[in-house]
């Protein structure tokens, strides 16, 4: 306790914040926010969402941000997205691509022939 009570950040496991938060209740509370990487992964019987539920119900203000570079999952299913929000305990998604690219100028011409 006294190692979260100093502050700062902290990269740990989901197996040992999930008995920080049983073991110490009021933990949760003292937490600003929390990165959730590889949100794909996230199901609603996964100890992740067990934590965020955990970290919801004690800490109305805190902030959850989840990030994912496989986009596949979030697209199959009966609505993926909703059903990763709930799990994630979000309510907006953003959706970025990897990276931004405009094409090369040489590519783009002024004398734009239209085929019909």
């Amino acid at each position: 306790m006294k190692l979260y009570a100093s502050g700062g950040i902290f990269s740990i496991t989901s197996r040992i914040l999930v008995v920080d938060l049983l073991t110490f209740p009021n933990l949760a509370e003292s937490i600003t926010g929390i990165i959730v990487m590889h949100a794909e992964k996230v199901i609603a019987t996964s100890v992740e969402a067990f934590i965020l539920r955990i970290f919801r119900q004690k800490n109305r203000n805190g902030f959850i941000k989840a990030f994912s570079d496989v986009p596949e999952p979030f697209t199959t299913g009966f609505s993926p997205l909703a059903n990763m929000l709930k799990n994630l305990f979000l309510r907006n998604a953003l959706l970025w691509p990897r990276y931004i690219q405009s094409p090369p100028r040489k590519y783009i011409s002024a004398n734009v022939t239209d085929f019909k």
